[in-house]
């Protein structure tokens, strides 16, 4: 059998449902699934959308969350393995432990999955809460300064002045108006 052959017979017979898109919460964070799979549906009809319950009680009736709730019994993993690490785990950490498992299930009936964080606010809004050492700052602060120096050698005053302005916008960034606005950040942040 030649190669295109081969090719062919492995192929599958049907092609692959379209993209899937799911989050994993806990209970708590129903409301902003069902915001989060409220707005993907609406912009994406005809698609599906899963969420993943991490703490679902055996006889608990799931909450009402548009498309479709699974539990972490359902992704193939063993009970002894789901004990070992909801034990170690805080909540956020088993989330990101059983997401490749949740992955592969939603990869079973689709060509391509996508995973939304329903708590995307709080992870942008808290991600970046950490302070470099002063070692780190001072070194990144010299490589800023040798950058925009390089910059005025070769690309001259205006791409030099171009380059101050990005740099130092966010600074500034809440006093602008429009499209322009964003939340400021102080010098030790930069």
């Amino acid at each position: 059998m030649s190669a295109p052959e081969a090719t062919a017979a492995s192929a599958p017979s049907s092609p692959p449902q379209a993209a899937v898109a799911g989050t994993i919460i806990a209970r708590n964070y129903a409301a902003q699934a069902t915001i989060l799979a409220t707005t993907y549906l609406q912009h994406h009809p005809g698609r599906r959308f899963v969420t993943l319950l991490i703490d679902a009680e055996a006889d608990a009736p799931l909450p009402a969350i548009p498309g479709d709730v699974v539990t972490v019994d359902q992704l193939g993993l063993s009970r002894d393995e789901l004990h070992l690490m909801a034990a170690t785990y805080s909540v956020l950490e088993l989330s990101t432990a059983v997401k490749a498992a949740f992955l592969l299930h939603l990869l079973e009936t689709a060509g391509a999955a996508l995973y939304l964080a329903a708590h995307g606010a709080r992870i942008v809004i808290e991600g970046w809460d950490i302070v470099a050492p002063l070692p780190a700052t001072l070194i990144g602060a010299v490589l800023v300064v040798l950058a925009l120096e390089a910059t005025r050698r070769a690309g001259g005053i205006p791409l030099f002045l171009i380059c101050v302005a990005f740099a130092l916008y966010p600074l500034v960034s809440e006093h602008m108006v429009g499209f322009l606005w964003g939340p400021s950040m102080d010098l030790a942040g930069l």
